[in-house]
């Protein structure tokens, strides 16, 4: 390329002054990163505003982020065009013919990722042809260039549209409503109150054949049923946290556009119960609580931390839009939280061990809990038995924790399960182990309160804010107004209220909806609602709507509680075949191929190697099992690898030994794919090293042998 020509690549009049030439060139750069990282940015997160509202992010910090994503890349790329030309200037030209190709390849795999079905490698090489095709279109026709630097204010429009003109505007200029106080001041004969909301927790979770909660799967929600009032019909009003929260704690069913933040919902039981009961209050996926009334935690951490927070968030959300799927699966999952995505489940430590997240928050809000002579109010959303599922019974964690790897039914960003029953099947034993970790808290709640006597004299309410759906093909929490079909699964949620002095359980099969719950505090504490709500009190026996309300992100969904409930009962029932109930039936840990294998000693059975097949472990589960510390929170299982020979690829029978004993029985992924998983239980692990192996089941000579494929 001539020198005339590269300056010509910059500038439409082929001879410009260097300063005119470094404007041009930034102009254009500007142009490019608009279109690569700030439209595509701003629009997702424009359409899902929650993503700032959840984690409390500032008008400041809002600012500071599209203005970020509006300039800099731009502004530090041209600034090393300088340096460059500094040494060399036509080193500084061929560097903005690199960078400009770089842009049309990003430009070029968002756009070939969103509308097309292309495999990984094809999307990269197509990717590639389209940045060496818009590179030299830039380098040899002049319009394109004229085009281009034309472009250059798009920052700049992307940037006032995303801040004045979306509904992230309501968060940068927030109205500023006054609180509405809710009653006299001063300590009264009010009850202490306790609230837990539990998420993305469906009733037929806890069922067991007879439709009761299972003693011997939850035995601490037993307990408390037995002493408390269990709605077995409530539904919730929204399929998505964010409307369903704020709609309990208001009593209104959601607004159309609201944000789950105090500026759109200032009636809502904080500033209710204001003046009148202490306040402690730990939110997570809304900010209803004012904060002069409520310190959010993370607001504690300096402007430096939050901002690093939330780019870190932004950057595995960008790597998620432009990274080729098959690539896509190793980055951490952005599927089932609003952030803290790097971090995962281990996020948090204690004395040197990992400890996650959720345990975390429910053992702050368990310490946190105190006697005081004002009447008080506890409050927490705890994100249990909420996705990831990677809680085992004891609260402990799969070494799945906060890989995309959690949940391979699913596609990294996708809400939509995988047509494929066994991984069906294996999600939906993750979700009922971590619903006995759920258990095993609200054990600890209840002992807590009865040691601080408060158990008897307060109104103690549990509940989910809605459910959740695993079905091959189906939505994980999206109902959609022309296919029902999962509605059962999410609109029924988990509430059980137990009144000051209730000493005997008993059930109520009225329906009642989760907007219920608000007027039905208010009576306990004895303060008159001040606004209108849509809900009524759970204990009034003519409440009893015939139709059930949901508002879906695809518009609101009416239908008749009676055929739901039946199709409800039916989900139940599946459960019940596939893991038993009552201790009765095959169990969570007795699914896949030949569960009589479990328990039973290698050394008893029946053992030949396999010379066409070989099994390799992953090797963070191999690190694990080579020294599992004293008391660690992740245990190696599932003990997952993948497989090569013969058949690597389809759907084989497979069992796990651990330690010289049948741990696990799976089946292999298949499908084209030559990966594994195979879930073994706590007990299987002890301190120190472990060893395990792999098998395949073979009947094939009519008797049941194991070949053995590799292990640790």
């Amino acid at each position: 390329m001539s020198h005339a020509h590269a300056a010509d690549a910059q500038a439409p009049t082929g001879r410009a002054t260097p300063w005119r030439e470094l404007a041009i060139a930034g102009g254009q750069l500007a142009a490019l990163s608009a279109f690569a990282f700030a439209q595509p940015l701003f629009d997702l997160l424009s359409r899902n505003a929650e993503f700032f509202a959840v984690r409390g992010s500032t008008r400041t910090e809002i600012i500071v982020f599209a203005l970020v994503v509006a300039f800099l890349p731009a502004l530090a790329l041209l600034a090393l065009e300088v340096l460059v030309g500094l040494v060399d200037r036509r080193a500084r030209l061929v560097l903005h013919l690199v960078l400009v190709a770089g842009f049309a390849g990003l430009i070029a795999a968002q756009a070939l990722k969103k509308k097309t079905n292309l495999g990984s490698h094809s999307l990269v090489l197509a990717s590639l042809v389209l940045a060496a095709v818009a590179v030299l279109a830039y380098w040899r026709i002049q319009p394109v260039r004229s085009l281009l630097t034309v472009l250059a204010p798009a920052p700049l429009l992307f940037l006032v549209l995303f801040l004045f003109f979306s509904p992230v505007t309501e968060l940068v200029f927030p109205p500023k409503p006054a609180l509405a106080a809710g009653g006299s001041t001063g300590a009264v004969n009010a009850s202490p109150v306790v609230f837990v909301i539990l998420d993305e927790f469906p009733s037929t979770a806890l069922m067991n054949s007879k439709r009761e909660i299972d003693r011997v799967r939850y035995p601490n929600f037993a307990a408390f049923a037995s002493q408390a009032t269990w709605f077995r019909n409530v539904t919730t009003v929204a399929t998505q946290t964010t409307s369903a929260v704020p709609a309990l704690l208001t009593g209104m069913l959601p607004k159309e556009h609201a944000l789950p933040t105090f500026s759109d919902h200032p009636k809502n039981l904080f500033t209710l119960l204001d003046r009148r009961y202490l306040l402690n209050v730990h939110e997570r996926e809304t900010r209803l609580c004012p904060t002069q009334l409520c310190g959010h935690e993370d607001e504690q951490r300096g402007f430096p931390a939050r901002m690093k927070s939330l780019f870190s968030d932004v950057g595995v959300i960008y790597a998620h839009i432009v990274t080729p799927p098959v690539y896509e699966n190793r980055l951490p999952s952005i599927a089932t939280a609003w952030g803290d995505f790097t971090a995962g489940e281990g996020a948090k430590t204690r004395g040197g061990r990992s400890i996650g997240e959720k345990v975390v928050a429910w053992k702050r809000f368990l310490a946190s809990i105190h006697t005081t002579r004002q009447p008080s109010l506890n409050f927490l959303h705890l994100l249990l038995p909420h996705g990831p599922w990677v809680y085992l019974p004891s609260c402990h964690r799969n070494i799945l924790t906060g890989t995309a790897q959690i949940e391979p039914a699913r596609e990294p960003r996708s809400s939509v399960f995988k047509r494929d029953p066994w991984l069906i099947l294996q999600s939906y034993r993750r979700l009922l182990l971590q619903v006995q970790c759920t258990d095993k808290v609200v054990g600890q709640l209840v002992q807590r309160l009865r040691s601080l006597g408060l158990y008897d004299r307060s109104l103690i309410v549990l509940m989910s804010d809605h459910g959740v759906s695993v079905r091959p093909g189906g939505e994980r929490r999206e109902v959609l107004p022309d296919n029902l079909v999962n509605l059962p699964d999410i609109a029924f949620s988990v509430l059980l209220v137990k009144r000051p002095g209730e000493q005997r359980g008993q059930i109520i099969d009225r329906h009642v909806q989760t907007i219920d719950v608000l007027p039905t505090i208010a009576r306990f504490a004895g303060v008159p609602l001040p606004w209108h709500v849509d809900g009524h009190s759970l204990f009034d026996p003519t409440n009893n709507p015939p139709r059930i309300d949901l508002f879906a992100r695809r518009g609101r969904i009416r239908v008749a509680v009676g055929p739901l409930e039946l199709k409800r009962d039916a989900l139940m029932r599946r459960q019940v075949a596939w893991f038993g109930s009552g201790g009765g039936g095959p169990g969570l840990w007795a699914i896949g191929p030949h569960p009589e294998l479990l328990g039973k000693q290698v050394a008893d059975l029946a053992v030949t190697r396999s010379s066409t097949l070989h099994a390799t472990i992953s090797s963070d589960v191999r690190a694990l099992l080579a020294h599992l510390p004293k008391g660690s929170d992740v245990l190696p299982t599932p003990i997952y690898g993948s497989l090569q020979g013969d058949g690597a690829d389809t759907r084989l029978p497979l069992a796990v030994s651990v330690n010289g004993r049948i741990a696990a029985v799976t089946f292999s992924n298949g499908n084209g794919s030559n990966s594994y998983s195979a879930l073994a239980p706590e007990e299987s692990f002890r301190t120190g090293a472990n060893r395990a192996t792999v098998f395949l089941i073979d009947t094939s000579g009519g008797g049941l042998e194991l070949r053995r494929l590799g292990g640790t």
